[in-house]
């Protein structure tokens, strides 16, 4: 019996793995670059990308902005985990699920000094 419980929550954990459970929102970092996230009507997306401040690179700019019938920018913020120079901060872009479809976004990250830019890409389907 003990087997059968283990399983059975086993097998219903790795089905919200995918953000399918309509009342929670999913959060994604950017271990989540170039993957594809999935999401119902209604639900959040937060785009959560550190950077730190020691390493000359600009806050996260969204280079490509999603398909606003798909998925609507509703807010973003930039946190700082301190004041000191060169603490590490937090940029959090947060979407709201529009409608149905497929779209892509991308944010970038560049560093003047080295002339490096990072890109944080992501495939968004809506059901």
């Amino acid at each position: 019996m003990r087997r059968w419980i283990g399983m059975a929550l086993l097998m219903a954990s790795a089905g919200c793995a995918g953000g399918g459970d309509q009342g929670s929102d999913v959060v994604v970092g950017y271990h989540s670059n170039g993957t594809t996230v999935t999401l119902a009507a209604g639900q959040q997306l937060a785009v959560e990308l550190q950077s730190a401040g020691s390493g000359g690179f600009d806050p996260w700019a969204i280079a490509t902005a999603p398909d606003a019938v798909v998925l609507k920018l509703v807010r973003s913020e930039h946190v700082t985990a301190a004041q000191e120079p060169g603490s590490t901060s937090t940029d959090r872009f947060v979407f709201g699920a529009a409608g149905a479809g497929t779209t892509e976004l991308a944010a970038t990250s560049s560093s003047p000094q080295s002339g490096t830019t990072l890109t944080f890409q992501l495939r968004v389907v809506v059901r």
